[in-house]
This record gives structure tokens, sequence and C-alpha cells, in this order.
């Protein structure tokens, strides 16, 4: 994640390669799809501390035989604080 943080709702069947699975700038795991499939429902962005402007996850899926990656922008728009 680029300028925030990133969460997940839960790692139940993930084995975690690095990162907590909370409050993670960074962090890898494996696990079957459907386990990664509910992980990643409600996965949660933080943007940091007085940030707004343009922020990002970058993604990368390797399944040991394919893999791909992707990015998913994100706008954290100025609040009145």
């Amino acid at each position: 994640a680029s300028n925030g943080v990133l969460t997940l709702p839960s790692i139940a069947g993930l084995t975690l390669l690095s990162g907590t699975g909370a409050g993670d700038v960074t962090m890898r795991f494996t696990g079957s799809v459907a386990a990664i499939n509910a992980a990643l429902d409600g996965l949660e962005f933080l943007p940091d501390l007085n940030f707004n402007g343009g922020a990002g996850i970058a993604l990368l899926v390797d399944d040991g035989g394919l893999a791909t990656a992707g990015n998913v922008a994100i706008t954290v728009n100025a609040v009145n604080d």
C-alpha cells in the first residue's frame, strides 16, 4: 500500500509470510483460494494521518506456475477534521 496501511478482516486459513494482517504496508501470505478470497473480502485501507491525494494497492498473485500483478488506485479526499 502506498500512503496508508492494509488490514484483512480475517487471517483464518492463511499462512502469513510477512506482515501481521493488520496495519501493514506490505504483507505476504499463502492459503487456499477460498481462504484468500475470504481474507480479501472486506480488505481495509487506512490512509496515513492527514494524507489526501493519490494512494494505491499493488497486488501480486502467484500460484507457483502462473503469476500476475495489478494495481488498485485510491483517491483519498481531504476532510475538515
